[in-house]
């Protein structure tokens, strides 16, 4: 048991940048998704431990409360808790993650409970106690009157509790978000997205509740389609063979030397509404089919939302070692290739199989439901594919340790007229690149989503697609030198 005595933990450095990242592109579920991981991983780390102690099989339970009344989001889980040794990397942004993340491990940057409870609001709190530790942890990050008192620490009081206890429970305080709900956005959005997200993770059980009731919703299709059994069709339709084909294909194939694996399916039933295709890292799904506008029917694949295979084709991608950003809401890379790899995987390819995926969805569509179909109006968010280039890199590179600052740059967003945008510019030129690598990385993010939002990104495209894509009409209005 150790003995009970307050401390303070330090959260510098750039205080101020932790106002301006209050403007990244989270919405309220994705935000959420980041405590939820929090807990997962906590759960996962000390389930062991868990069931030794109490020994049966332990069950995660997270509970998240909204209160549009009290502007007030609580979050609980029953977790493993946070020790006093880990508190520093629980609440430091960009502090790091666990140094040896194992095969599970969600944590990318070690930012996003904190970003996103930045995000939500100036002030929240943390009540914890780690299984056997024997005492509370409580604290409240308050950074109003941390900026206004220009300290960088925050007091941790540390009271008895239980030794079999293990919680963690947070509370936004104060929101900064619309927490109302005339449109059903919680039922209808953020609890399938949720429920998705973390759906592959065995006894993790996710409630939301919104002022006072348990949401429940009909939307989440979080069970495997069943496959279609039918022969293979010809353009008009007609079986080719009598041969009954099971039309779901395991996926294990290298793509720019990263595992892929998987399976895609065409589904026995289509739908205009029904799943398309889930990416996930470590069981997470990345881009799925559930709320925050993430149905990933990608058309460098599957074609426009209006054809007949994206109404059949269902699949899993497991993309373990592939790199996501910081706010878990994409990959950070072009899929473009990607999706083309798994194109050739599920096409005609004598003689290894003589199935294509895809003319199948579309012939056996043709024929079974030519009389009723109906036109759906064309998917106007195309993207051209992101032009790849490598560049020539000296044999004793230079290591930067900042970013140096660019009147020309700063003058060309000073235009723009948004002044978080060269705020956040001004921000990232102070911070040190070597020291404070993450906390670069992730202004550095938030710079250029926001920039191609103000631009006319929509949501759902990648910036460096949506900056690729635009790349002439840029180099039209002018070079700015960095």
């Amino acid at each position: 048991m150790i003995a009970n005595k307050d401390f303070n933990v330090d959260i510098a450095p750039e205080m101020e940048l932790y106002k301006i990242l209050q403007r990244q592109s989270y919405s309220i579920e994705t935000a959420l998704a980041e405590f939820v991981d929090n807990s997962v991983q906590s759960f996962i780390d000390q389930r062991n431990t868990i069931l030794q102690r109490e020994g049966i099989e332990p069950k995660l339970k997270v509970q998240i409360a909204i209160s549009s009344l009290d502007r007030q989001i609580i979050i609980e889980d029953n977790a493993g808790g946070i020790t006093r040794n880990n508190f520093q990397r629980a609440i430091r942004m960009g502090y790091g993650p666990d140094p040896k993340p194992g095969p599970q491990n969600l944590s990318v940057y070690g930012i996003g409970m904190k970003s996103s409870a930045i995000w939500f609001s100036n002030r929240w709190s943390i009540e914890t106690s780690a299984l056997g530790s024997g005492e509370k942890l409580t604290t409240t990050f308050d950074l109003d009157q941390l900026l206004s008192s220009g300290t960088t620490k925050i007091e941790v009081r540390s009271s008895p509790e239980d030794e079999n206890k293990h919680y963690t429970k947070i509370t936004i305080i104060d929101c900064l978000r619309e927490l109302s709900d005339p449109n059903k956005q919680f039922e209808e959005t953020v609890l399938p997205y949720l429920q998705e997200t973390f759906y592959k993770f065995k006894n993790v059980f996710i409630e939301v509740m919104h002022d006072g009731l348990l949401l429940q919703t009909t939307k989440t299709q979080l069970t495997e389609p069943s496959p279609l059994e039918y022969p293979r069709v010809d353009n008009n339709g007609d079986p080719i063979t009598n041969a009954v084909v099971k039309w779901k294909k395991e996926l294990d194939f290298i793509h720019d030397n990263k595992p892929v694996r998987g399976f895609i399916l065409i589904r026995e039933t289509g739908s205009y509404h029904g799943p398309g295709i889930r990416l996930l890292r470590n069981q997470r799904v990345i881009f799925g089919t559930q709320g925050g506008n993430r149905q990933n029917k990608p058309q460098v694949l599957l074609g426009t939302s209006n054809k007949y295979a994206p109404q059949r084709i269902y699949g899993e991608i497991h993309l373990d070692d592939f790199p996501v950003n910081f706010m878990k809401t994409g990959f950070d890379m072009n899929m473009d290739g990607l999706y083309r790899a798994i194109r050739t995987e599920i096409s005609a390819r004598p003689p290894d199989t003589k199935e294509d995926y895809i003319e199948q969805a579309i012939r056996f569509r043709k024929k079974k439901k030519k009389s009723n179909t109906t036109t759906r109006p064309k998917d106007r968010s195309k993207t051209k594919p992101e032009t790849e280039t490598e560049s020539e890199q000296s044999s004793d590179p230079v290591v930067l340790t900042e970013i140096s600052f660019s009147s020309d740059l700063n003058n060309a967003l000073a235009q723009l007229r948004v002044k978080k945008l060269y705020r956040l510019y001004d921000s990232l030129c102070h911070i040190s690149l070597i020291r404070h690598p993450v906390l670069a990385y992730v202004g550095a993010w938030t710079l250029l989503e926001s920039l191609a939002t103000q631009m006319g990104k929509v949501t759902g495209i990648a910036f460096p697609s949506f900056f690729s894509s635009h790349y002439k009409e840029l180099a039209k209005i002018g070079s700015v030198s960095v």
